[in-house]
């Protein structure tokens, strides 16, 4: 299954890297995201896709921040107060892009 890269710029200066599937332009469009310590590149996340493609769906496999292979710009430090998935909503977040896909 052919996947596209594409590194969409934040607010903020970073980046989150996401990785597309085309299909129809009517096709259902799935949104994927991945779990703690996890990327698009997990085992799970690969079977969605393929069980997407099969069904002749489009896909985004967002890569939250740190986890796509690439060092982002900003270091998000943890504390108790906030731990680490808390920095990937702003991730999360540029998926409002995704009405336009």
């Amino acid at each position: 299954m052919p996947l596209t890269r594409e590194r969409w710029e934040l607010s903020d200066g970073d980046f989150v890297d996401v990785d597309r599937m085309s299909g129809p332009n009517d096709a259902p469009l799935l949104l994927l995201l991945h779990g703690l310590e996890g990327s698009s590149s997990a085992h799970y996340i690969r079977g969605l896709l393929a069980q997407a493609a099969a069904r002749h769906w489009r896909a985004l496999a967002l890569n939250f921040r740190g986890c796509s292979g690439d060092m982002n710009r900003l270091c998000v430090p943890t504390t108790p107060a906030k731990p680490a998935i808390s920095a990937s909503w702003s991730g999360a977040r540029a998926a409002r892009r995704i009405g336009s896909c």
